[in-house]
């Protein structure tokens, strides 16, 4: 299987929450709701948490999660060069199997809102900005 954005358009680099969205077409995307940005919390601090274990970013764990499912490789794209270099750093990190079984519960668990059912989120997102 070919992984063809495996950090979900930045949303696993844990960097953005229901007050810091992304800009530009990520922010038109249900995943970057400030709901579901909340509903990925847990996501994100297992993450973190695995990332601090490992002296790694969310991203790097989270590409790092990816690829140790047998028969997958991941497609990452970078916009900067420490961007390539972290994702050719994540190559290197081992993950336990409590630690892939953690990730996998957090991601399992995550329920977020998505098709016609976000469109009354975006509306509040508009009706904010006016």
């Amino acid at each position: 299987m070919i992984a063809y954005s495996p950090l979900a358009q930045g949303l696993l680099s844990a960097r953005y929450d229901p007050d810091h969205r992304p800009r530009a077409m990520r922010a038109v995307s249900p995943w970057f709701l400030p709901d579901n940005l909340e509903r990925a919390r847990p996501l994100f601090e297992a993450l973190r948490r695995v990332g601090k274990a490992h002296g790694a970013e969310p991203a790097q764990v989270a590409l790092a999660w990816v690829v140790r499912h047998p028969n997958v490789v991941a497609i990452p794209g970078a916009s900067s060069e420490s961007q390539l270099d972290a994702n050719v750093d994540a190559a290197d990190l081992l993950l336990s199997d409590a630690e892939v079984e953690e990730l996998a519960a957090e991601a399992a668990a995550l329920r977020p809102v998505t098709g016609i059912a976000s469109v009354p989120a975006f509306a509040r997102l508009l009706l904010r900005r006016s």
